[in-house]
C-alpha cells in the first residue's frame, strides 16, 4: 500500500521504544508510552489559507522530528507502522 499525504498531513516512522531496561528486564508492549520522536517518510503539499495561498509544510522527508503522545492516525496494526498526523502535531524538528 502507498500513502501519499494531502493537505498539512505527515506521514512518520515512529522510532521503536526500548524493548529492555539496563538491567535487562523486558518491557512489555502495552506498558511502554508512545513513541514522541521518528522521521519524515511523506509530506503533503501544504495548507491553503482562506484567500487561496498555498502555505508549504515546514519540514522535508528525512527529518527527526518530535510530535505529541498519541497524535495521528495509525496505517497498520504493528506499532512500528507509519503514523499520519498534520503538521500541527509536530513540535520540533531534532538537528
Amino acid at each position: 500500500m502507498t500513502i501519499r499525504p494531502v493537505h498539512d498531513n505527515v506521514l512518520i516512522r515512529p522510532d521503536s521504544p526500548e524493548e529492555r531496561t539496563a538491567e535487562g528486564v523486558v518491557i512489555p508492549t502495552l506498558s511502554k508510552s508512545p513513541a514522541t520522536t521518528g522521521t519524515v517518510l511523506a509530506v503533503g503539499p501544504g495548507r491553503v489559507d482562506d484567500r487561496g495561498v498555498l502555505t508549504p509544510i515546514g519540514v522535508g522527508v528525512g527529518d527527526r522530528v518530535m510530535f505529541e503522545a498519541l497524535a495521528g492516525f495509525r496505517t497498520g496494526d504493528e506499532p512500528g507502522d507509519p503514523l499520519l498526523m498534520s503538521e500541527m502535531n509536530i513540535q520540533s524538528v531534532i538537528e
